[in-house]
């Protein structure tokens, strides 16, 4: 009967976190532009000139967010990428890059950080921060994802940074990618 139990706690887990993903935003996988933008209690919105969209009143967390919109070459929305933090302070980035883990862990259970080892402990919260700033000085991007992925979304983020007009600026980006999408293995450029 324990096992039932437990299983069915599991099960229900499993149901919710797939869920989540679904139902977080009001975009959905598959949209035209058109119908991206007509959600109009998030806009307005900014197209750039390849035709994707951009809003700065999207929400995730509870606080607005600069939302980017991807339609690849078929005109359907196939990413959603939410820009959580855009700046020149790499320790503000390394932050909220813990803070994003944080928050994928709660929604979606263990995740997976490439070439840094998941914090356990307020030690390894340190060790996890400093390590992703040691990275961050020797390549351009690193990631992390739930081991776990819902059934309607692949889930990523990804810690970046670039040279913008002569300064070194820094970007915590959480990714939605649509899972039927076959070039969508979470970790794309």
């Amino acid at each position: 009967m324990k096992r039932l139990v437990w299983f069915l706690l599991g099960l229900a887990f499993i149901v919710t976190t797939a869920a989540q993903a679904s139902e977080r935003f009001p975009w959905k996988f598959g949209m035209s532009r058109e119908e991206v933008s007509d959600v109009a209690a998030y806009g307005p919105y900014k197209r750039f000139q390849n035709g994707d969209l951009e809003t700065y009143k999207g929400v995730y967390e509870g606080k607005e967010q600069n939302f980017q919109f991807f339609f690849f070459g078929d005109g359907k929305l196939h990413r959603i990428g939410i820009y959580l933090y855009e700046g020149n302070d790499a320790n503000a980035a390394v932050e909220r890059w813990l803070g994003l883990y944080d928050s994928l862990r709660s929604d979606f259970g263990v995740v997976e950080a490439l070439n840094n080892s998941p914090p356990r402990d307020e030690a390894g919260r340190a060790s996890f921060t400093k390590r992703a700033l040691e990275l961050l000085t020797n390549t351009d991007k690193m990631w992390m994802r739930p081991a776990k992925q819902p059934s309607d979304a692949t889930v990523s983020a990804m810690l970046a940074h670039g040279n913008v007009q002569g300064v070194e600026w820094y970007y915590v980006i959480l990714v939605f990618d649509d899972p039927r999408d076959s070039a969508s293995s979470g970790t794309r450029d």
